[in-house]
């Protein structure tokens, strides 16, 4: 399905090819191999290795009584067993590699392009300045 749809398929293309070989590359649904590969064991395997305490950021806003929120979340939170480490692991950067691909799909009437460059960190005073590149090109 995802393979008829001009606009999904232009991302994914960009991603395989932008983060060759790194995760941010595969398609996020996975692929029918993958896919195909679950098990009902794996998947609560993983869950259970990354929803713990220590993993988990509770956020509210807006017009709530704080205190009633804390307790709240300690109630329907507070039987999950404690974790000493996250089984998150932190990797750096990958690597980029930039690229032009070109597909024709002689069914489309329009055309579908994605552009994308290596940003700085999201904390970076640079990031201004990608900022207004973003709001000129269209944003997205």
């Amino acid at each position: 399905m995802d393979e008829d749809n001009p606009d999904y398929l232009v991302h994914e293309t960009f991603t395989q090819n932008f983060w060759k070989g790194d995760a941010l590359g595969r398609p996020i649904l996975g692929t029918v191999k993958t896919v195909a590969s679950f098990t009902q064991q794996l998947v609560f395997d993983f869950y259970a290795g990354r929803f713990t305490p220590r993993n988990m950021v509770f956020s509210a806003a807006g017009n709530l009584d704080h205190d009633r929120f804390v307790a709240q979340v300690a109630e329907h939170f507070s039987g999950l067993a404690a974790s000493s480490e996250s089984k998150i692991a932190k990797h750096a950067s990958p690597a980029t590699h930039p690229h032009i691909t070109l597909k024709r799909k002689k069914s489309l009437e329009q055309v579908q392009l994605c552009l994308g460059v290596p940003a700085p960190p999201v904390a970076s005073p640079q990031r201004y300045a990608v900022y207004l590149l973003n709001s000129m090109l269209g944003g997205g």
